[in-house]
């Protein structure tokens, strides 16, 4: 696509920069080389290029430790993290998550709330559901200080699974249905439809079908 050619240009514009010993400040330098391989990491990472973005999400790393700047490592951290979790390689996105998260509470970052969600997801993933729970429960804590009603819609849907699969149908829907709320304010059909398809799934568990299909037919009408 155009915009990794233009990253992959903007790459060799910096590295010849560096290379050629400008007088240009090489912190500037370094900060947009880095930049154009984070960007670069992104677009792979959506065509389901794992081995290029996680090539360039290092290269990034690497620059950002080099340095010194502790809210790109945990960017870049978290970013490595998702490609791992989408090559189903969750241990190892787990470790930068873990990463990420050290450095985010080191330095008070809003992003912790997230983080904490994420890596309850992949503990419920991985079945181990008490671990999940005390995760998403660390997150509910964080994402009650700051403001980020997304973030925290889509926590309660997790809590909705959580519950679901626990078979506590009533804690289960209490949740979605405020996760269903948020989403609503904000006008978000992705995270509407989410829920719902969470509540059909619900519902069929408890034989109750023309629940579950109108569920289902919110889920797609969206």
């Amino acid at each position: 696509p155009e915009a990794l050619q233009n990253f992959i240009k903007s790459q060799q514009y910096f590295e010849q920069l560096s290379a050629a010993n400008s007088e240009i400040d090489q912190a500037r330098i370094k900060n947009g080389l880095a930049r154009s391989y984070a960007s670069a990491g992104v677009v792979y990472s959506e065509e389901n290029n794992y081995s290029k973005a996680l090539e360039n999400y290092f290269k990034a790393l690497n620059i950002y430790q080099e340095t010194q700047q502790k809210g790109n490592i945990s960017k870049a951290y978290n970013n490595i993290a998702i490609v791992y979790k989408s090559q189903n390689h969750p241990d190892q996105a787990l470790t930068y998550l873990q990463k990420a998260l050290q450095i985010q509470q080191e330095t008070g970052e809003q992003s912790t709330a997230v983080t904490l969600t994420n890596i309850g997801v992949i503990y419920f993933e991985k079945g181990d559901d008490a671990k999940a729970f005390e995760y998403y429960n660390k997150a509910k804590k964080f994402f009650a200080l700051i403001d980020n009603k997304r973030g925290f819609a889509l926590l309660q849907n997790y809590f909705g699974d959580y519950y679901s699969k626990q078979k506590k149908y009533d804690s289960a829907i209490r949740y979605y249905n405020e996760s269903l709320q948020l989403y609503a304010e904000m006008d978000n059909t992705f995270g509407i439809s989410l829920v719902n398809y969470s509540l059909a799934e619900l519902y069929v568990a408890q034989k109750k079908y023309p629940e579950a299909l109108a569920s289902a037919e919110k889920s797609l009408a969206l």
